[in-house]
């Protein structure tokens, strides 16, 4: 069980640790030349790919065995918002995040052209908007099993 829990705190690490990085690139990004811009827009979709889902996968993977191992009758009210908070924000990365962090990484050598195609800060904001939607469940989650 603590090899469990272990892992399943190493996965949010991993989730929101990538997250971290993507928000303070995302950030950075504009304000660089134009090589360095499309770069960094890559090392977007790379950050997604080998950090974030992975560790997305690993706590939610790690969440349904450990809970359960608890069984569904004697959940406490907070494990279970924690539960279905946690596999909301989980599902929302990998299956609306996760795809355009890829998309935006796709078209990252757009990022090279001056003025910078509408189309790539669309994906940008999509990405923006996603990202803080599911840090903030899984921000949530994170609070309902420190409440246990």
């Amino acid at each position: 069980m603590t090899l469990l829990r272990f892992l399943h705190m190493l996965g949010i690490c991993l989730w929101l640790g990538g997250v971290l990085a993507t928000i303070t690139i995302t950030l950075l990004v504009p304000e660089e030349k134009p090589v360095a811009r499309a770069s960094g827009l890559r090392m977007v979709g790379r950050l997604h790919s080998w950090i974030i889902a992975p560790g997305i996968l690993l706590a939610l993977v790690t969440g349904f065995v450990l809970v359960g191992r608890l069984g569904t009758t004697q959940l406490p009210p907070s494990v279970s918002a924690m539960a279905g908070v946690g596999v909301v924000a989980g599902l929302l990365a990998l299956f609306a995040q996760y795809p355009t962090a890829i998309k935006l990484a796709a078209i990252s050598p757009a990022a090279e052209q001056n003025p910078v195609p509408p189309a790539l800060h669309r994906v940008e904001r999509r990405l923006t908007i996603v990202s803080t939607i599911a840090t903030v469940l899984v921000l949530t989650a994170m609070y309902f099993g420190a409440v246990v």
